[in-house]
């Protein structure tokens, strides 16, 4: 390819002459300023090589960037200060760039999913991920999640949001699930009930069904207590707290520790073995 003069590159090659070209390399991806001149010149013989970076690109007579060539963005750690706003580099962490501040500053780009959304967080940002309060509130109170993406809130947590208690009727065996529950036991032989292990807070009531006289078994837990009705002590380590056999057998037992069901009330005969 040879630029005429008008091209906007002049090269003196005496005292009325000018001549300049430049030639594709082909195959090399590199390119040659041939600078000449005329008869009545005195410049001919030198040239430039010209060689295109990562992500430059020649097609016939047109210059291009294409992003998607490797080291197009340049790697390594990004140091910012004056004069450095606008600057980016690729690293092993977040993008970095520096910001457009007095003295611009280095910043961080967040990874993000195909949304849009940030994908990760540092801890220090642990503290304000979650639902952002849309009103004023007093801190540890509960708030509702609203919105399309349920990041804000748009009203205290009342009494009617709170999910009902869980009740369960069955006969011979049951197994109560944490951290609350109701169970009937509706044989008139007897109901044998495994409770969780104890978290601090968990309650259980147990009782017979309406007009069924049952005797119930809280089943014996590796390691754990039962409390006395009386309230004088505990049960043996993995023993049992067992019921009568009545209409009106009924206990409600709280996680006291790890190891230990404290009894909150109770109808009938019960035992701590």
């Amino acid at each position: 390819m040879t630029w005429p003069s008008s091209a906007g590159i002049a090269v003196y090659g005496g005292s009325n002459s000018w001549g300049t070209s430049i030639t594709w390399n082909s195959g090399t991806g590199t390119a040659t300023l041939n600078i000449t001149g005329n008869a009545g010149g005195t410049a001919s013989g030198n040239e430039l090589p010209l060689t295109f970076g990562a992500g430059l690109n020649r097609a016939t007579n047109a210059i291009s960037t294409d992003s998607s060539t490797q080291n197009f963005v340049k790697a390594g750690a990004l140091t910012c200060g004056a004069s450095t706003n606008g600057k980016v580099q690729v690293h092993t962490t977040p993008l970095q760039y520096c910001d457009n501040a007095a003295t611009p500053a280095l910043k961080y780009a967040a990874y993000g999913d195909s949304a849009g959304k940030a994908s990760s967080a540092a801890t220090a940002d642990s503290a304000t991920n979650g639902v952002t309060a849309s009103g004023n509130y007093t801190s540890g109170q509960f708030v509702k999640a609203a919105g399309n993406d349920k990041t804000t809130s748009s009203a205290l947590i009342v009494a009617a949001d709170v999910p009902a208690t869980p009740v369960s009727i069955a006969a011979t065996t049951h197994t109560m699930t944490a951290p609350r529950e109701y169970f009937f036991c509706n044989t008139a032989t007897t109901c044998s009930v495994t409770l969780p292990v104890p978290a601090v807070g968990d309650e259980f009531c147990i009782r017979s069904d309406n007009n069924i006289s049952a005797a119930i078994t809280l089943a014996a837990r590796t390691n754990i207590f039962y409390e006395k009705t009386d309230r004088t002590g505990w049960g043996s380590t993995g023993g049992t707290l067992v019921s009568g056999a009545a209409v009106t057998n009924q206990i409600c037992v709280i996680g006291y520790d790890a190891t230990h069901y404290a009894v909150m009330s109770s109808v009938g005969t019960w035992t701590a073995n």
